[in-house]
């Protein structure tokens, strides 16, 4: 609001003849009297407090001094800084000169290469989209899954199971068992799988590897599971490198197995994750013994396999991932 006053010589006050143009007046609480008034053209005019006797035209940094805004004071402002820079970057690095201009994508461009299959076991066929299933040593699969094993967020699945035979089970992995190997791009693998009736005796390897038994994997990135155990492994030619997880599983609890490779496949990152809550409980890495050479191939693969010789549910896997970083990260963000 803008006030139009004049003040003659003897103290009378009267409207004046000035026609102010975009002028605001602000006086801020103090001590003091103010004795003269000065306006001008599209401006905002006030008194700091502490004193003084003139209302004058304010500078930016007596605007900001009255005002006392905060970013948290500003709708939103704070949520979209984070959302270009990592929080706190915008305020150690002159970040709206030059870290918000050169931000990257959040999701990179796809390659031709760049790829996600996603199986979803449905139904007890050997043949599961892009993945072969076969028995080892007369197991079987079994979709007659109990109502205690359905789940509304995972809705199918089969069991695999073994047979009269000791290590007898059932696996699945792409058709070409050792077409594949690290480095040139980043490779991503995750399954769901859920332990029902018991751990002991039961062993699953889940991941990247060559192995068709109960046997180890000869070449691969692959957790194996044994009891309730989680182990994360690679190897190259049998020379193996294991971290051992804290983590031990439960029965009834569903989990995702996640394995990530970075592009020049000198690094695995295993993620054991809550499926229903994708909340990641641990995490793991691993940089030695990466098959990276076209002659240690290796296919993505799912043993489970029992050591007794009793027929016996060993596992529920409900879906099967594999494909490039990039390609998961645009089908599932």
């Amino acid at each position: 609001m803008a006030i139009d006053i004049e003040i003659d010589s003897s103290g009378l006050v009267k409207k004046s003849a000035y026609t102010p143009s975009h002028s605001i007046l602000v006086q801020q609480s103090g001590t003091g009297s103010p004795t003269a008034l000065q306006v001008g053209n599209n401006t905002l005019v006030g008194r700091l407090s502490g004193g003084g006797s003139a209302i004058n035209d304010l500078s930016a940094t007596d605007v900001k001094t009255m005002l006392d805004i905060q970013i948290s004071d500003v709708d939103n402002l704070q949520t979209s800084l984070d959302g270009k820079q990592p929080s706190g970057d915008y305020a150690t690095n002159t970040a709206l000169s030059s870290g918000l201009a050169t931000k990257q994508p959040l999701i990179a461009p796809l390659m031709p290469y760049d790829y996600w299959y996603e199986t979803r076991f449905q139904n007890t066929n050997n043949t599961q989209a892009h993945l072969a299933g076969f028995a080892i040593s007369g197991g079987t699969s079994s979709a007659a899954v109990p109502i205690l094993a359905s789940n509304t967020l995972y809705p199918y699945g089969i069991f695999l199971r073994s047979a009269t035979s000791v290590n007898g089970g059932f696996k699945f992995n792409t058709t070409l068992i050792n077409s594949d190997f690290f480095g040139g791009v980043a490779k991503k693998f995750q399954t769901a799988i859920m332990w029902k009736t018991s751990f002991t005796g039961r062993t699953v390897r889940v991941g990247y590897h060559d192995s068709g038994t109960n046997a180890d994997a000869i070449d691969g990135a692959y957790f194996e599971i044994l009891d309730n155990v989680v182990n994360c492994k690679t190897s190259t030619n049998s020379v193996r490198t294991t971290v051992t997880m804290v983590t031990t599983l439960s029965i009834d609890e569903i989990y995702l197995f996640d394995i990530e490779s970075n592009t020049d496949g000198t690094l695995i990152t295993y993620k054991l994750i809550n499926a229903n809550t994708n909340v990641v409980i641990e995490t793991a890495t691993i940089d030695t013994n990466i098959p990276t050479l076209s002659t240690r191939g290796f296919a993505v693969a799912l043993v489970a396999t029992e050591a007794t010789t009793t027929s016996s549910d060993i596992c529920v896997i409900y879906y099967v991932g594999n494909g490039t970083v990039n390609g998961y990260n645009r089908q599932r963000n």
